[in-house]
């Protein structure tokens, strides 16, 4: 699973075998050290049966991005690309929320393993 940011819009991406993980029902999580005696900082992708709609938290050095178990499953064995959350117009300061399948890079590149990510539509294999 990646995190990335840009601005106030999170993305999160999943591989072949987190995908996996979802469709058994599991939580992922993810871990940075810093070290140094610094905390470590945790992202995680969480199933709610409680929510009708995306959306994250960050508390204690993790943020979170919450998905409704029915949604993050039915995405999960579909081949639809990702889930979204766009704020409205009334919650402009409200974190845009993207969760995508993670494919394999049109180009090579030296030193990353793409062999668990899904196959790339634009590749045309």
């Amino acid at each position: 699973m990646k995190l990335r940011f840009n601005g106030n819009t999170l993305r999160l991406r999943l591989s072949r075998s987190d995908i996996q993980q979802v469709i058994e029902g599991n939580e992922l999580l993810e871990k940075v050290t810093f070290g140094n005696g610094q905390p470590d900082f945790h992202y995680a992708f969480k199933l709610s049966d409680h929510l009708a709609n995306i959306q994250a938290t960050c508390q204690a050095h993790e943020i979170a991005v919450l998905v409704p178990r029915d949604m993050a499953l039915e995405w999960a064995a579909s081949d639809d690309i990702g889930l979204y959350h766009k704020p409205t117009s009334e919650q402009e300061t409200t974190l845009s929320i993207s969760v995508e399948k993670d494919f394999q890079c049109l180009h090579n590149r030296p030193g990353e393993d793409e062999t668990d990510n899904f196959p790339n539509p634009g590749s045309g294999v």
